[in-house]
């Protein structure tokens, strides 16, 4: 039996990455660890959405870009920035996936 060339396999998979991660050109964040709430609010304008985590942590949520695609569904990319003790402790990049339908009624 034939053994897969790891050098094709690489090849392939660091071109496809490439084509799924050209979908979100976004902007690295400015949001560094260390920094105030006041700072991080000057750098990125205000949270569309706050929350409390388990931990009792504030996380402050920004939308950083939208994508729909042919069959509806849209995908929603937010940066979360988790603050401890008034500065941040954490952030990170997420997306969520909403499947979206249209109904037509019959007349």
């Amino acid at each position: 039996m034939k053994r897969p060339n790891i050098w094709a396999i690489l090849a392939v998979t660091s071109l496809l990455s490439a084509c799924a991660s050209a979908e979100w050109s976004i902007e690295p964040t400015p949001a560094r660890y260390g920094m105030t709430k006041s700072q991080v609010r000057e750098a990125m304008g205000s949270p569309y959405r706050m929350e409390t985590d388990a931990r009792g942590n504030e996380v402050w949520y920004f939308e950083r870009g939208i994508s729909t695609d042919d069959d509806g569904t849209e995908r929603t990319k937010e940066l979360s920035v988790t603050f401890m003790f008034g500065r941040v402790s954490g952030f990170g990049d997420t997306v969520t996936t909403t499947r979206t339908t249209t109904t037509t009624s019959p007349n």
